[in-house]
C-alpha cells in the first residue's frame, strides 16, 4: 500500500458521487466519506480496484449556477474493504474553483 501525501485538510462529507473507472463502461454509484480540495475517500463494494487506477469521479450539480455534472479525473491511491482513496489530477482553475464550492459549502 502506497503511503498517502495529504498537502490539505480533509473533511467528513457525504455525498452521492459516480466513479468510472479507466476503459470501462460500468459506472459505480457510490457515497464520499470525506473529502479534501485534492482528494477524497468514497465507500463502495468494489475494491478490486488496483492503485493508481485512472478513474473519473463525477458530482451532481450542486447549484442552478453549475450547467452540468462536474467531472474531475483522478487516481486511485489506495483500497480496502470500505472503498478506496483517490487522488485528484487537477486539470484547470475551474476544478479548483468547483472543488472549493463544495468544500466550504457543505456543513
Amino acid at each position: 500500500m502506497s503511503k498517502e501525501r495529504r498537502w490539505c485538510l480533509r473533511k467528513n462529507m457525504s455525498l452521492n458521487v459516480d466513479i468510472v473507472c479507466n476503459g470501462q463502461s460500468d459506472i459505480l454509484h457510490c457515497k464520499t466519506r470525506n473529502l479534501g480540495l485534492e482528494g477524497i475517500f468514497v465507500e463502495t463494494n468494489n475494491t478490486n480496484i488496483k492503485e493508481k487506477t485512472p478513474v473519473k469521479v463525477m458530482f451532481p450539480q450542486t447549484d442552478d449556477t453549475d450547467p452540468e455534472q462536474q467531472q474531475i479525473l483522478a487516481s486511485v491511491v489506495h483500497s480496502n474493504d470500505q472503498g478506496i482513496g483517490l487522488s485528484f489530477r487537477i486539470q484547470d482553475i475551474s476544478t479548483i474553483r468547483f472543488m472549493r464550492k463544495i468544500f466550504y459549502k457543505q456543513k
